[in-house]
């Protein structure tokens, strides 16, 4: 997990230093161009170790580890793409969020010794307390918008509290729940007309009530 996090930290500070607005990008459909991912390729391969004094001194990772940030970004950038433009109504905003995500993993490592993709996906409570403390709303730490905090923390409170999968939680709807008994009813939805989503929510498992107690 701390890995995957890494990653995604560093996707980050690449955008920071090329003042990249990826959200605004990706809601525009101006995905990164060839030559930004030359360059987020190229800063996938530095690794920022303090030195010791106070200076940073830039190395180069190893191929498996390259890969893997690689493979763990474009993973990312690919949901990211799904959750700002799920309301596009576009029949080919799917084949250009695909071409954007192929374009980049193309760029991964040639390399036989691939890092180890099995990683631990629980939290422990010490990291769980640690995330819940940022996504509070209103806290300095979050890193979201004011105006959908409070959604966001609903958002990893469900799914920390239910184990929802990801298209359980996608296809809830306020009908879904039931406040006088407090459950939550999952429900299947498959090819539902009055969804406009271009990416519809899938739910594979069974229809069935959560108790919220």
């Amino acid at each position: 997990m701390k890995v995957i996090a890494g990653s995604i930290s560093l996707l980050y500070r690449f955008f920071m230093r090329k003042n990249i607005n990826i959200d605004e990008r990706i809601q525009k459909k101006l995905f990164l161009a060839p030559h930004e991912i030359e360059d987020l390729i190229e800063f996938t391969s530095l690794n920022f170790r303090d030195g010791g004094d106070g200076n940073f001194r830039i190395l180069n990772v190893k191929k498996p580890t390259k890969y893997f940030r690689i493979t763990t970004i474009a993973n990312y950038l690919e949901w990211l793409c799904k959750i700002l433009l799920s309301h596009a109504g576009q029949e080919n905003t799917i084949k250009e969020v695909m071409a954007f995500i192929n374009n980049i993993k193309r760029k991964r490592p040639r390399n036989n010794d691939k890092y180890n993709m099995e990683i631990e996906k629980s939290l422990d409570k010490a990291q769980l307390d640690s995330l819940f403390s940022i996504l509070s709303p209103g806290g300095n730490l979050n890193p979201f918008k004011e105006k959908v905090q409070k959604r966001n923390n609903l958002i990893f409170l469900l799914l920390h509290c239910f184990g929802l999968r990801a298209g359980e939680l996608l296809n809830l709807r306020i009908g879904d729940i039931d406040f006088a008994e407090s459950t939550i009813a999952i429900r299947r939805r498959a090819n539902d007309k009055t969804d406009s989503r271009v990416y519809q929510p899938l739910v594979k498992t069974c229809e069935r009530k959560l108790i919220a107690d």
